[in-house]
């Protein structure tokens, strides 16, 4: 059974290596309007954020489609009256506070960088102190947007990519021609390629949301499911309350802010989306639901075995489920099932077991007494060092600085 996309290209980020905004001024101009009959009447004055009256353009108004039409008319106001309240952000919880791209209050500016992360598009702002962050992590980009004003945005191309957004706080109403996804506590609204959205935002809203290339998703189902992932990978809008991919979306983001203002190691950065992309295509409905529910093919222990010795002549290698999938010629969902079934874990559990013995023995070994144990660590293949001595300590019953110490008494005492 044949599952996915068309592939397309992804828009261009001009963010540098550490997730900043390098537009240089405001070259890129897209297709937009300060205010749009489809958002605020017809004919009328609106205020910018700059408290210059900018005067509606009729003849740049959005053409009213057809029934069914995924280019329908943006949101109005009712939209957000009807809106569920996104899940309460934490006190004092800030996702991307070091990554923030740009604060202003100019709709011009704000376009330019939207338009950036995501596609082109119309605002309809009022406000003044708008906010968005972002960094790219593992060929996608992570996002933040916190307009604190009535907003509305309407895009203007078809989507070219996935993306998934979660409110942190406040509402949202998106449309989608004749549908309208209003994020239930907890949920969010997930776009695929093709959409045509039009969207409504709170004053108090703040988003986290990625964007992730299609071919790159796309390609990530098919090592799922085992099967190509043909040309039409589309998700439904709508999410359950309390979706099981948001748990995964706000640990991408926590460790984007552990980093601060440095690069996510893209190993770390790879494995993290690599563990989100996995949640998304197997908890939220899509086109390739079908071949989900179709049983994965039990794999020969001579396979698994395969697969356990390249990984135990080398465990510092950057080994994820894609890598695994693509080396063995399995599908992802059957690697996991071989390994539960002939070794008892996960394969990435596996992973992490023979780094811990590969820094076990390190940390033992004399000729490696001068080496730092953050760098026996990294060089194992670790990139979270907090976690790292978090597991060594629940395995050897020691902090690795104290299973060195040990080590070397025991080897005082030989020598005497």
């Amino acid at each position: 059974m044949a599952c996915g996309a068309r592939r397309s290209r992804p828009g261009a980020v001009k963010l540098d290596r550490r997730g900043r905004h390098r537009s240089g001024g405001r070259g890129h101009r897209p297709d937009r309007e300060v205010g749009d009959p489809a958002w605020s009447g017809s004919g009328r004055r609106d205020s910018g954020p700059s408290g210059r009256n900018r005067r509606v353009d009729q003849s740049r108004a959005p053409r009213q489609p057809g029934h069914g039409s995924r280019r329908g008319p943006a949101p109005g106001p009712g939209w957000l009256r009807e809106a569920s309240v996104g899940t309460p952000e934490a006190a004092g919880a800030a996702p991307l506070a070091s990554r923030i791209l740009v604060r202003s209050g100019d709709v011009e500016e704000l376009t330019t960088v939207g338009s950036q992360l995501f596609s082109p598009h119309r605002l309809l702002y009022r406000g003044h102190s708008a906010q968005l962050s972002a960094s790219p992590i593992g060929g996608a980009h992570l996002i933040r947007l916190q307009y604190r004003g009535d907003s509305s945005v309407e895009t203007t191309t078809d989507l070219e990519y996935f993306a998934v957004h979660l409110p942190l706080r406040g509402r949202s109403a998106v449309r989608f021609g004749q549908e309208v996804v209003t994020p239930p506590l907890g949920g969010g609204v997930v776009f695929s390629p093709g959409d045509r959205p039009a969207m409504r935002w709170s004053p108090d809203l703040s988003q986290l949301a990625i964007r992730i290339p299609a071919a790159q998703l796309i390609a990530h189902t098919a090592m799922l499911t085992g099967r190509p992932a043909g040309p039409r990978l589309r998700f439904e809008h709508r999410t359950a309350p309390g979706v099981d991919w948001a748990p995964a979306l706000r640990t991408l983001a926590g460790a984007v802010e552990r980093y601060r203002s440095e690069v996510l190691p893209d190993r770390l950065a790879r494995g993290l989306l690599e563990m989100f992309m996995t949640s998304l295509v197997m908890t939220q409905p899509s086109t390739c639901s079908d071949a989900l529910l179709i049983p994965p093919a039990l794999p020969g222990s001579t396979l698994i075995e395969m697969v356990a010795g390249m990984i135990e002549d080398a465990p510092e290698q950057p080994w994820s489920l894609s890598r695994m999938a693509a080396e063995s010629g399995m599908s992802g969902r059957s690697l996991q099932l071989g390994f539960k079934r002939y070794l008892g874990c996960s394969p990435i559990d596996f992973v992490r077991q023979r780094r811990l013995e590969l820094v076990h023995r390190r940390l033992l070994d004399p000729e490696y007494a001068t080496v730092s144990v953050t760098q026996i660590a990294t060089d194992a293949g670790f990139t979270h060092l907090g976690r790292f001595a978090a597991e060594y300590r629940r395995q050897y019953g020691a902090t690795p600085s104290g299973a060195r110490r040990a080590a070397g008494r025991v080897g005082a005492l030989r020598t005497r």
